[in-house]
């Protein structure tokens, strides 16, 4: 399913805000692939931040070898989102793991 255009809005302003200070510390922003070794599962992240030498001729990296790791929820990838890829994002050690949940506008929780 495609996103639709309230979700790209919703990454694109996350992008805008990080692009400028990850590009000071020679970091890159993007939603290529994040191999999960060891499982038939990889996931394509909303946003990731990577080193740039990382990044360059990359196919895909390893949650490990990022920075920070953004999805934003949509209604048809919610829980996936805010279940199975924060957990999975966590076991491939992901440094930090960002959760936008658009359909959940309640408090922020905290979700290990």
């Amino acid at each position: 399913m495609s996103p639709t255009w309230d979700y790209e809005t919703t990454a694109g302003t996350i992008r805008d805000q990080i692009r400028a200070r990850a590009r000071g510390f020679d970091y890159v922003t993007g939603s290529g692939n994040l191999d999960l070794p060891g499982s038939s599962n990889w996931y394509v992240s909303d946003i990731a931040l990577v080193p740039a030498p990382a990044a360059k001729g990359a196919g895909a990296l390893l949650p490990s070898d990022t920075l920070l790791v953004v999805e934003a929820t949509s209604e048809s990838n919610a829980e996936p989102d805010r279940v199975v890829k924060r957990r999975r994002y966590a076991e491939y050690g992901a440094q930090l793991c960002l959760l936008v949940d658009r359909q959940e506008r309640g408090p922020v929780r905290r979700v290990v």
